[in-house]
């Protein structure tokens, strides 16, 4: 799926910077630090439900 999103540009020079360092896309490090935060946040309100 695409989807356009606005972020800064501050943040937009680092990640494509750690793309770079990785050998990975833009997309896929953008993709990645999503799943973590989704994740981290998801496990988070389990615990809290428990």
């Amino acid at each position: 799926m695409k989807a356009t999103l606005e972020i800064s540009d501050n943040l937009f020079r680092r990640a494509k910077k750690l793309a770079e360092r990785k050998g990975k896309t833009f997309e896929a490090v953008i993709e990645a630090a999503l799943i973590t935060r989704l994740e981290a946040c998801e496990r988070a309100a389990v615990l809290y439900v428990l």
